[in-house]
């Protein structure tokens, strides 16, 4: 597989039941560096695996560098598809040791990449980017003011523009009140 992207380092895509490799002796650097080329690389993977600090962190650091990683309550099952043109599925999903199949069938392929891209539409981002200036400056005027218009003062803004970055900050949090985005925002070390 990594013969294939380093020939032509174009789409990547990955689903998998881990966040990091589980391989004894796996290295990720050629891979990164293939990311470090140009490889657009998207990788989904259960949800329940975040709760896992290591899991997070792992896929937080290649989240950073460009593989895109997104989260999922769908079951999962080994799938790796290259340039949209080949595509590998676990052999027996009972046993990751009994290797994988290569599958180079046109349409097999675009149906593999047609379910991976509808889990993918559907799945979370893990959103590990950090805040923009402004958000930092919202969410801090947020938790120290009692209205927004005091808070929109605070940091020089409109409360219209103040109460958009409130609603953006929230979406993004997936917060349905302003408290729940505070306890949210704590929680990943935002506060």
């Amino acid at each position: 597989m990594r013969t294939m992207l380093a020939a032509d380092p174009g789409e990547f895509a990955h689903l998998k039941i881990s966040a990091i490799n589980a391989s004894p002796g796996y290295d990720d650097r050629p891979f990164r560096r293939l990311l470090a080329r140009g490889l657009r690389s998207r990788t989904l993977f259960p949800a329940d695996t975040l709760e896992n600090r290591d899991e997070e962190s792992h896929a937080r650091t290649l989240h950073a560098l460009g593989d895109l990683h997104r989260v999922t309550t769908e079951p999962v099952r080994h799938l790796a598809i290259v340039n949209r043109t080949i595509a590998f599925v676990q052999a027996d999903p009972a046993r990751a040791s009994a290797g994988a199949l290569q599958i180079r069938q046109p349409g097999v392929v675009m149906m593999l990449a047609d379910v991976f891209d509808g889990m993918w539409a559907r799945a979370r981002d893990l959103d590990d980017l950090p805040l923009s200036p402004i958000e930092q400056q919202v969410l801090h005027a947020l938790t120290r003011h009692d209205n927004d218009e005091a808070a929109a003062r605070s940091i020089s803004v409109s409360v219209r523009k103040f109460r958009a970055h409130v609603a953006e900050l929230m979406a993004r949090l997936d917060a349905a009140t302003r408290f729940q985005a505070a306890l949210r925002a704590k929680e990943r070390g935002w506060l």
